[in-house]
């Protein structure tokens, strides 16, 4: 996710399912900015957004690929669910560093 998404398009669906990116060897990258992190889904409740966190989980337990690429288990598992609103404050530029504005 960049720091120039528009978070308040997100209202309509306000849990978002991050995981890391992944490094060129295939670990979950746990050192990059969160603003970094990559959408997984977008949900209307935290409840949908963890059943789909678990169900990813599950399809690596089983070995199973996901849009025809192998889903890397380091990165599947550090998947987390955030609220936009918690995005939005996590995400929230220091206003020394220049950062664009979120809203």
């Amino acid at each position: 996710m960049s720091r120039r998404t528009n978070l308040a398009a997100l209202a309509a669906l306000p849990w978002v399912l991050l995981q890391p990116p992944i490094l060129p060897e295939g670990q979950a990258d746990l050192e990059a900015p969160l603003a970094d992190w990559v959408a997984n889904g977008r949900f209307p409740t935290k409840e949908a957004c963890e059943a789909k966190q678990s169900e990813n989980l599950a399809a690596v337990a089983w070995g199973v690929s996901e849009n025809g690429g192998g889903l890397v288990p380091d990165v599947i598992s550090r998947a987390r669910c955030y609220s936009v609103e918690e995005l939005k404050r996590l995400l929230r530029p220091n206003p020394d560093s220049g950062d664009p504005d979120l809203d």
